[in-house]
């Protein structure tokens, strides 16, 4: 390599040897004696021995130049969702941290739709794109912005950016289908509930528990959008339930399309429901009840606190939902059953419409008191008052079978 910067080594003379003369390593000089050989014009030949010093200067690698003039990134990952609440985004967090995704980032960055990763190779964001396409319904778009050019031999050097969006669908959001979509994914009913959003979002009819799944590709070429989040859902407490046996339940199923996909993981029941903190009205012929269907019965109990959404006092203003008819719209839809505590009041909200197996509810006592008070066609009315547990009563809690996840997600 010394040798090579030597100017003047091939005009008639030959390096015959060479050899390095010790220095001091802190003197930052390197000796090299060379013998060199030449031919005189009479045809003579010659050697000579040359003594050769260079000087070591210090120098700075290319990543360092670059991070020194601030040019810390040559790709650039742009995730975002549009929607007001970010609870699908800190899912795929949670994913990019136990899957370690983000360990070739040079620099994160916090926006107000998303956040957004940079990268010092364009292979490097490319691996990360494909990493969010497998976890999230997204798709992404490419750009390039030329930053420099090497005219002596023709070399371009670019900057590169992904934008990838996420489909604004999050976990227990009620979409509304268009009929062309709902015959497209088998027939499920207009209005579905959204029970999971990974690398495609799961949707079921609360009223047939049938589901389906829409992969990302299939969402943005026929995009759906909520009509209601968590946020719009109220407080319901569960007064009576009735739950389908075999050939309750073929029936209820059965305005399920032939050969349409039943949850086996939910259970379809009827059941009567009253605002939390309401009093019943005795003007009304039901005393205030509301009657559904919903697809929680595997974990729903009289008495339990539940949200959903009540489409009696909301204001929707969606075109799909608009051309629906009246009598196919319920009164109220159930999303999520709240966590209850010991002595029957709620206590927080779980993010999750799944809970533990049967064998494993919680068992609750509730004393039914007759009431004098009439109730459409019946005699009384009966109130429902939890009851606090036994002291010798158990709480029993198993882990999902699938995968190991838990029933119950942690708060946003």
């Amino acid at each position: 390599m010394c040798i090579k910067r030597i100017k003047g080594l091939n005009k008639g003379v030959s390096v015959k040897s060479a050899k390095f003369i010790w220095t001091e390593p802190h003197s930052r000089r390197l000796n090299v004696e060379i013998t060199v050989h030449g031919e005189l014009p009479t045809g003579d030949m010659v050697a000579q021995e040359i003594l050769i010093e260079f000087v070591v200067h210090s120098q700075q690698c290319s990543d360092c130049t670059r991070t020194a003039a601030k040019d810390y990134w040559n790709a650039c990952v742009q995730v975002r969702q549009r929607v007001d609440h970010k609870k699908t985004l800190i899912n795929l967090e949670q994913t990019i941290l136990r899957a370690g995704a983000h360990r070739e980032c040079s620099n994160v960055k916090q926006i107000a739709d998303g956040v957004d990763f940079y990268f010092g190779t364009r292979s490097q964001a490319v691996s990360f794109v494909n990493f969010l396409c497998k976890h999230a319904p997204c798709r992404y778009q490419t750009s390039q912005h030329l930053k420099s050019h090497d005219v002596h031999n023709n070399t371009y050097n670019y900057k590169f950016t992904f934008s990838v969006e996420i489909a604004g669908i999050c976990k227990n959001d009620i979409v509304c289908l268009s009929k062309a979509q709902s015959q497209r994914l088998g027939g499920i009913g207009p209005l579905c509930v959204v029970t999971k959003v990974a690398e495609a979002i799961h949707l079921i009819d609360p009223v047939t528990c049938q589901i389906c799944w829409v992969d990302g590709s299939s969402y943005f070429a026929n995009p759906f959008t909520a009509i209601a989040s968590q946020k719009q859902f109220s407080p319901f407490v569960i007064v009576e339930i009735e739950e389908d046996d075999d050939r309750t339940e073929k029936s209820s199923t059965g305005t399920a399309p032939v050969g349409a996909r039943i949850s086996q993981r939910h259970r379809s029941a009827s059941v009567w429901l009253m605002r939390l903190n309401q009093k019943l009205d005795e003007d009304d012929p039901q005393g205030g009840l509301v009657h559904t269907r919903t697809h929680l019965g595997h974990i729903i109990h009289v008495g339990d606190t539940v949200r959903g959404l009540d489409f009696r006092n909301c204001n929707i203003n969606h075109q799909e939902f608009e051309k629906l008819n009246e009598s196919h719209i319920p009164d109220v839809i159930l999303v999520l059953r709240a966590t209850q505590s010991t002595d029957g009041d709620d206590l927080t909200e779980t993010h999750s419409s799944r809970s533990v197996p049967i064998s494993a509810k919680r068992r609750r006592q509730v004393s039914v008191a007759e009431s004098s008070t009439t109730m459409g066609t019946t005699n009384d009315v009966r109130t429902l008052e939890p009851t606090p547990l036994d002291s010798g009563m158990e709480l029993s809690e198993e882990s999902d079978d699938n995968n190991g996840e838990h029933w119950f997600d942690v708060a946003e």
